[in-house]
């Protein structure tokens, strides 16, 4: 499956959320993004990652 560079790039250019790859991510995110407030599990989907306490 295809990596998505940044999440955020992705919500703007319309990309669907249902994408398998997307929901793991998310699932048990390990970091925020102090520009948008997304999470995910792996910090390079991030535009500003910050590590969750």
């Amino acid at each position: 499956m295809a990596k998505i560079k940044k999440m955020c790039k992705a919500a703007k250019d319309g990309m669907k959320f249902n994408n398998p790859y997307l929901i793991e991510q998310v699932t048990n995110p390990a970091y925020i993004c102090k520009n948008c407030l997304r999470t995910a599990a792996d910090k390079d989907l991030l535009c500003k990652p910050e590590k969750i306490k």
